[in-house]
């Protein structure tokens, strides 16, 4: 008789078990032909057992079987299959079932997902999961779980939150599972994403699981990431109330140096405490960190009570003890106390680290302290230790703020030389540098050393190149290199497009200042009030009121309420086109709103009026003003000052000085008509009161007061009077020098007048160290005017024309503009030997002249003398003419000066037609010479 299905079943059995797979597999045929079929659970361990000896033919015929003679659906194969451990076609089974419609069991997906995870293979996994979530409908939650459980565990965290918080089902007030929660959280605190873990954290609260121990130190860190030192000290209490236990931990120290960066030392203080008194001793960490947060509030005593419990009680106090001393007297700004601790550290037994030196030298660095930033510098080298890039980084960035040419140069060197690259960062601060001392040679050899070394400029070094070429006086240049840097990608900055604006206006390019206007305006930039400042600058200097209209409606277009400021520079505009009326018109509008007038309007007007030679009107709005309760100020008496110096008549003069006078300010009129020798200290009291207001107050009422005693040949009052500004601090100390190999000067800022007086001055000064053979001079003498104008005064021309007057050896320098040079040598000489120099002392006239020594003629503010052989030569000759040229031809009779002109004229013209006969002859001779060695070929 044959076995019976029971009979076939248990011997299988004993086969499998007993790991007899061949016996199995042929008794399995056996029973399969008798009719017979094994259960459910003999599928499971036959599986199993064939899996273990890799029979994948078998297995895909034991699958066949349970599908065509069992009559199992997919899904209880797939079933069969995972409890075989057969997962890669349990995974394929089970989409098949869900695709013919069947539900989908969890635990069969989740011990799918198991031996992926387990395996590592992921993305099997996620091809599954999705595979799942767009065909299976009623298992939508436990797939999305389990889609971010395993991204968490690859860590993708940007996949694991984009699947969160997508689905409504998971994020929100429906309930997840513990596992998804706590893993989602760890993956968050791991890639630093304290946000988006808080927001879980919430959800896993309103969910109802219970965090763990791990969420609840993850969350402590999450809460003392976002600046929340509260609410994690708060969720450590919850948590010890829960049952937890977590000693002295890290969380501890978030905690206490989280409420330190908020200034919270008190609570970071109380943390402490609670610690004390709940029996557990704080450990090394928790005293640091309680330091630190002293540390950040400034609290030295604090933290040095710290420093010497940890001394007394133990544990030992470490370098990042000392270092955290060494910074809480940093940020107390009690820098000169640093030594006398650290020798107190040095006496209790410790040595001072590399990092303490570090910390120092930071300090001092941020302080701005170059000297003793140099002083740490060269006791750490000479300790042993080396310094690396970022120290060098920062000491050459605090050199070239401190504009310490020399020394910066130094440090880079020796940088080199120790074998480090030059960072762009520090070659940028080396452009900055010499940008802001206007070595422009420097600048561009700087940029050259960048590209040279293989760096890429960034948008700092073409900006401050930009800059430089601005303020060169080269702003074509500028705008060549702005394109380059917009076609390689980088944006310039706003501020960088303004300077472009301002140098091009102060060029007279109106069209290419206009034309970047309308481009930051049409690529929708939002311009601030400055902008629009500058473009009403340059178009009051170009005398076009119109166009200053046009920006100031344009401007109240672009939302940006105008300012005093703006109203005085549309009436500046108006000055400068000669309409003092139209400027009258904005003051009487300013007068009919809410705005709060000071005197910076009706000065505009006065001053529209005082350039327009209406003295009377000036006069008659000075009184209009007093009578509406405003009381004059500097800028009232600087314009009429001012006016009064560019008066040519002695009448005129004293018509505006009489006017100050009768509402209070009398100082000018009775240092003309006085005795001016006895208003030195009024004059010191008036400088001393005008230097804190702002505006530059004392710098142009000076300036105004120098042109006006300099006009009328009060030179003995205007020298100390400039040197009572010098000393006020209104003008520089080094406004001109002559030290050891140190001759210079630089009149920039000054007027006419208080230049003409401080050149007499320094030539004075010169020609006694020239006399006396000491200082020594340097090989050249620099006298830097600018190219500026001020209240139409060009100081570069009315220079060049004193000095060319007097035949001195100064000429403009070949390279920049705004300078003026002379050999030394010929300096020397030139300041012995000349006429013009024999008796440099200035003196007062005698009585008041009646009109004016000075004349503004095209910018040059010049002796009166001067004008008729100044024109005369300047129409004749044009162009430049030599200084001992021009002094030779001014002390000519005019007659005397056109024969002498015409047969220079002449000689010049032989001169041109001799270099062009003698080139052609060359010409010539050169054709004849070629030929001479030219072989012919067909002499042969």
């Amino acid at each position: 008789t044959k076995p019976d299905n029971l009979a076939y079943s248990v011997m299988l059995d004993v086969f499998l078990r007993g790991n007899k797979t061949r016996k199995a597999w042929a008794l399995y045929r056996d029973m399969i032909s008798d009719g017979h079929t094994p259960s459910h659970s003999l599928y499971e361990l036959m599986i199993l057992e064939l899996m273990k000896e890799n029979r994948s033919e078998y297995i895909q015929k034991t699958i066949r079987d349970m599908e065509e003679l069992c009559g199992m659906n997919p899904l209880e194969i797939s079933s069969v299959l995972v409890k075989g451990e057969c997962f890669d076609l349990a995974a394929r089974q089970l989409k098949v079932a869900i695709t013919n419609g069947y539900e989908l069991q969890n635990d069969t997906l989740l011990s799918i997902l198991g031996s992926y995870s387990s395996s590592g293979r992921h993305s099997e996994a996620c091809e599954l999961l999705e595979f799942l979530k767009e065909h299976a409908s009623g298992s939508k939650r436990l797939i999305n779980e389990a889609l971010i459980v395993l991204h968490c565990k690859v860590n993708n965290i940007i996949a694991a939150l984009e699947e969160y918080f997508a689905d409504a089902c998971v994020h929100g007030w429906s309930s997840g599972s513990s596992t998804m929660y706590e893993s989602l959280l760890h993956c968050c605190v791991a890639n630093e994403h304290y946000a988006e873990a808080s927001q879980v954290f919430s959800d896993l609260r309103l969910s109802g699981c219970e965090a763990s121990e791990s969420v609840c130190k993850s969350m402590v860190v999450v809460y003392c990431k976002l600046g929340f030192p509260e609410t994690a000290h708060q969720l450590v209490n919850q948590a010890e109330t829960k049952g937890f236990h977590f000693a002295c931990s890290p969380m501890y120290t978030d905690i206490i140096e989280a409420y330190g960066k908020l200034k919270l030392w008190q609570k970071a203080e109380s943390v402490v405490g609670n610690l004390r008194q709940s029996g557990r001793t704080p450990d090394l960490k928790t005293w640091n960190s309680l330091m630190t947060a002293y540390a950040e509030c400034g609290c030295y005593e604090r933290a040095r009570a710290i420093f010497d419990t940890m001394m007394r009680d133990g544990p030992s106090p470490t370098v990042e003890s000392m270092n955290t001393l060494l910074h809480a007297l940093c940020v107390d700004g009690r820098l000169e106390e640093l030594y006398i601790v650290v020798e107190d550290l040095q006496d209790m037994g410790f040595k001072i680290s590399k990092s303490s030196i570090l910390l120092m030298l930071d300090a001092f660095a941020r302080a701005g302290n170059i000297f003793e930033v140099k002083k740490i510098y060269n006791s750490m080298k000479a300790a042993g230790y080396l310094p690396t890039i970022r120290l060098y980084r920062m000491i050459i960035e605090l050199l070239c703020k401190g504009k310490r040419v020399r020394d910066a140069e130094v440090m880079v060197s020796e940088m080199e030389e120790a074998g480090f690259k030059v960072e762009l960062a520090i070659w940028n601060s080396m452009l900055k540098m010499y940008t802001a001392i206007e070595d422009y040679k420097k600048t561009v050899q700087v940029f050259q050393r960048i590209k040279e070394t293989g760096l890429e400029p960034d948008e700092t070094t073409y900006n401050t190149l930009i800059i430089m070429y601005c303020r060169d006086r080269r702003p074509e240049e500028g705008y060549l290199l702005m394109q380059h840097m917009r076609n390689i990608g980088l944006d310039p900055k706003l501020d960088t497009y303004k300077s472009l604006i301002s140098a091009f206006g102060k060029q007279k390019c109106l069209e290419q200042a206009e034309q970047l206007f309308e481009e930051l305006l049409s690529k929708g930039y939002k311009l601030d009030r400055s902008f629009y400042h500058t473009m009403m600058k340059i178009s009051r200097d170009s005398g076009s009121d119109a166009k200053a209209e046009k920006l100031l409606q344009m401007m109240k277009n672009a939302g940006i309420e105008p300012t005093l400021a703006t109203m005085h520079l549309l009436m500046v505009s108006y000055s400068s086109s000669g309409k003092p009326q139209e400027a009258e018109k904005v003051l009487s509008n300013l007068k009919e709103t809410d705005v709060e007038l000071t005197t910076l309007p009706y000065s505009s007007v006065i001053d529209a009026y005082l350039r327009s030679k209406d003295y009377n009107s000036g006069i008659e709005r000075l009184l209009e003003m007093k009578r509406e309760g405003l009381e004059p100020d500097h800028r009232i008496w600087t314009c009429f000052v001012r006016a009064a110096s560019f008066s040519k008549e002695k009448t005129e003069v004293m018509l505006l000085l009489k006017a100050l006078q009768d509402i209070g300010f009398d100082l000018p009129i009775r240092l003309l008509a006085g005795k001016p020798e006895l208003l030195v200290s009024e004059v010191d009291e008036w400088f001393e009161k005008l230097k804190p207001i702002e505006d530059n107050a004392a710098l142009n009422f000076a300036n105004a007061l120098l042109n006006l005693l300099w006009a009328f040949e009060l030179r003995a009052t205007a020298s100390w009077v400039f040197q009572l500004a010098i000393k006020r601090g209104i003008f520089s100390r080094d406004v001109f020098r002559v030290a050891e190999k140190d001759w210079g000067a630089d009149f920039r800022r000054l007027s006419g007048g208080a230049a003409l007086v401080a050149l007499t001055l320094w030539l004075d000064h010169m020609q006694d160290a020239s006399l006396e053979g000491y200082p020594e001079s340097p090989k050249s003498v620099v006298l830097i005017t600018g190219t500026a104008e001020y209240n139409g005064i060009s100081l570069d021309k009315t220079l060049k024309a004193c000095l060319w007057e007097m035949g001195s050896p100064f000429l403009p320098c070949k390279t920049r503009t705004g300078l003026l040079v002379a050999k030394a040598h010929s300096l020397r000489m030139w300041l012995k030997d000349s006429p013009f120099c024999f008796d440099l002392e200035l003196k007062d006239s005698v009585s008041l002249p009646e009109s004016s020594a000075m004349e503004l003629i095209d910018g040059s503010f010049i002796r009166r003398g001067l004008v008729p052989a100044f024109n005369h030569i300047k129409e004749r000759l044009g162009g430049f003419v030599s200084p001992k040229k021009f002094s030779r031809l001014a002390l000519l009779p005019d007659e005397m000066r056109e024969r002498v002109i015409k047969r220079d004229i002449e000689g010049h013209r032989q001169k041109i037609e001799k270099m062009k006969k003698k080139n052609q002859g060359n010409e010539t001779n050169g054709v004849n010479t070629r030929r001479k060695f030219i072989r012919s070929t067909t002499s042969k």
